[in-house]
């Protein structure tokens, strides 16, 4: 139990560090960034937990996946959430209508801008392939497409949206 509360009082002061850093360091303003900042601090809890555990002789992997599915746990929430706020669709509606004139034009191609992103993002990651004038599925993606369906079968979900 040690190491558990060892655990979240570092994960607590990961989490302020990372705050107060963000506005700071640039590196922190992209999910590359945000990735690397947590992946380095796992890969960090993971030895200082294999050190000490073979030096005082009491190395216990039950107590390491543990300590890891936690830290994966907070990484991960953290990861989505920041993705979910970076590229919000949602906030940027907001703050247009906040503004008091919301110009349907801007929505518009608020709706644009954020479809292109996707498919960038898509053909980066070579999901699709851009074909005359429309994307077609490569064979990676393909494949990613037929074991999202399994998952989404598995999970007995029939509305997707």
């Amino acid at each position: 139990m040690t190491w558990l509360f060892l655990l979240c009082v570092y994960l607590a002061l990961h989490l302020i560090l990372q705050l107060l850093l963000a506005r700071r360091v640039s590196a922190l303003t992209t999910e590359r960034g945000v990735f690397l900042w947590h992946f380095v601090s796992f890969v960090a809890v993971a030895i200082v937990f294999i050190a000490v555990g073979v030096c005082q002789s009491s190395f216990d992997w039950s107590v390491l996946v543990l300590v890891m599915a936690v830290h994966g746990i907070y990484s991960l929430s953290l990861l989505e959430l920041w993705a979910l706020a970076d590229g919000s669709y949602s906030l940027s509606i907001l703050n247009e209508v906040e503004s008091g004139h919301p110009r349907p034009e801007v929505l518009e191609a608020l709706g644009g801008s954020k479809r292109e992103a996707r498919l960038t993002t898509l053909e980066r990651l070579r999901l699709v392939r851009h074909v005359g004038i429309g994307y077609q599925l490569t064979g990676f993606g393909s494949a990613s497409a037929a074991l999202l369906h399994a998952l989404r079968w598995s999970a007995n979900l029939t509305d997707v949206g």
